[in-house]
């Protein structure tokens, strides 16, 4: 009897997991999407504005940002968590009562903001631009933060409800959208404008997208609901602190710029900005994970049969994490100045070193980012909420001191490194203590040393070609496209049992999976 029901427990973890899978690499295609359409538009752009002009929007955006604190409200995770928990139980009603009523809040709340970022934006140029006539980009700006935030939202609730492919045509038509409006535009003369209005166009096309497959093409035949008071209020109970975090981590954030701003002009905001955007495109993979994650967690949270894996999902979760994006980051950190250069020109001189800090900080969030998500999913907002809390008044009281006296490299040692070392500290603390979690520190361990040593081979390169960037970005992947498994693999960062499961799991996955497959069967030969 023990034995069926550990067989029972084991089929419905690996059902949980295959569904993540599937939804996953959707997930992954429309982030793809996001990275070709976005990067090229940013490339493009960044190009044409120059570092002063891509400053300006740079900053533009960081003012918005400062009224648009709230975020989403916290409805994204809402939305995510509660939708897969319904979907799971079929509980089709209170989806439809879940989404409206989101819908209302997010109207009511980001508009409210809106409203007010317009309001004072004379106010908000004269002490960031140092010139009131420069208000109008502010209030431009303004309508991103209603726009993204239903946006953001509603595409996570189709994630919710396991609705891979719509997924990723949402967000493979927002960010195509926004890229060929903002390329348009610039090259029309709309200077700092230009990805401005190519964000609002971009939000607006995705969200209809959005709102099409929910209602017509969910397959749950669900609908528009009129908002009650009491239902928000429930709906705000779990997202309020979650709230709290996006106000308090977006003020911070965001016044970063503008303190940078007071010390440094706005060519350096733009190298910064450069960076940073940069890093938000390689954080879209691991954002692809992140956001199946919540679901994933809270179906497996909902069954008390598949809780008992929490661990394993979390560790899987990090290692392959690890085993994914590690070599590029580390690739794109070695090689900084020939990305740089190559992509953005020459006249972004403090970028490379922007990157190169960016690109650690990546791996360093890695498994705090997960472990955030796990208490979220488990519905400790509160405790989530208090750790950020605590991250953020470190942050604000760093940032005084650090940006007066190295100004851009101070703030990228701040935002790239400080922070995502306080956030896995803290959080991957408080997550081992609440699951009873053990968290695999050898086998991440051993992945990063493999990481290292692969990306060690890439040093002869670079004194062999000196000459010619495109050439050594182009030799450096191949080269580590055909060493790191085999290093990998000698390293025992990825086993035997590791290569077997990714073998069952990409048989599920409709895109992407023969590629995967292919990569995992390269490194199974190298296993001792």
């Amino acid at each position: 009897m023990e034995l069926e029901n550990q067989r029972n427990r084991e089929s419905e973890a690996s059902e949980i997991g295959a569904k993540a899978t599937n939804v996953a690499s959707f997930m992954l295609v429309a982030k793809l999407l996001s990275v070709l359409f976005n990067g090229a538009a940013f490339i493009i752009v960044a190009r044409i504005l120059g570092p002063s002009v891509y400053g300006v929007y740079t900053l533009a955006i960081a003012v918005v940002g400062v009224f648009g604190a709230f975020g989403d409200f916290g409805i994204s995770s809402a939305l995510s968590k509660f939708l897969a928990e319904y979907a799971q139980k079929k509980k089709y009603a209170r989806i439809e009562s879940l989404v409206s009523n989101s819908i209302a809040i997010m109207l009511i709340g980001a508009g409210i903001f809106t409203a007010l970022a317009i309001l004072f934006s004379g106010l908000a140029a004269q002490y960031s631009f140092h010139n009131v006539s420069d208000s109008l980009i502010i209030q431009v700006a303004a309508f991103t933060i209603i726009l993204g935030a239903l946006f953001g939202a509603s595409y996570v609730g189709l994630i919710g409800l396991g609705n891979g492919k719509y997924v990723a045509i949402s967000v493979g038509a927002q960010s195509l959208v926004q890229a060929i409006f903002t390329i348009g535009l610039a090259l029309l003369g709309f200077g700092a404008f230009a990805p401005i209005y190519g964000l609002i166009i971009g939000f607006t096309v995705g969200f209809a997208v959005v709102m099409f497959a929910i209602f017509r093409r969910s397959g749950l035949k669900i609908r528009l609901v009129r908002p009650k008071i009491k239902e928000m209020r429930g709906i705000m109970d779990f997202a309020l602190p979650l709230a709290l975090y996006n106000l308090v981590t977006n003020i911070v954030n965001n016044f970063s710029y503008i303190v940078l701003g007071i010390f440094a002009t706005t060519a350096v905001i733009g190298n910064f900005g450069i960076a940073s955007k940069t890093g938000s495109i390689l954080e879209i993979l691991t954002a692809a994970i992140t956001t199946t994650l919540l679901p994933t967690f809270s179906r497996a949270l909902a069954n008390k049969n598949t809780s008992a894996k929490i661990s394993k999902f979390y560790n899987y979760s990090v290692s392959f994490s690890f085993v994914l994006i590690g070599p590029m980051v580390l690739l794109l950190a070695i090689l900084s100045i020939q990305f740089s250069y190559t992509i953005f020109s020459g006249i972004y001189t403090l970028a490379p070193l922007y990157i190169s800090l960016m690109c650690i900080g990546i791996l360093i969030g890695i498994p705090g980012g997960y472990a955030s998500t796990l208490l979220i999913s488990a519905n400790k907002v509160k405790t989530v909420f208090k750790y950020n809390l605590l991250i953020s008044a470190v942050q604000a009281i760093l940032l005084l001191a650090l940006v007066p006296l190295f100004t851009g490299f101070g703030l990228a040692l701040l935002i790239f490194i400080i922070v995502p070392a306080m956030v896995s500290i803290f959080f991957v603390a408080k997550a081992e203590l609440i699951f009873k979690m053990k968290i695999e520190t050898r086998k991440i361990a051993r992945i990063v040393i493999a990481n290292l040593i692969s990306v060690a081979f890439v040093v002869p390169l670079m004194l062999i070609i000196t000459n010619n960037f495109i050439l050594l970005l182009i030799a450096a992947m191949i080269e580590q496209a055909v060493i790191y498994p085999i290093i990998l693999a000698l390293s025992k960062g990825i086993v035997a049992k590791d290569v077997d499961l990714l073998k069952r799991i990409t048989a599920k996955i409709p895109i992407g999976g023969k590629v995967l497959a292919i990569m995992a069967d390269y490194s199974s030969r190298f296993i001792r």
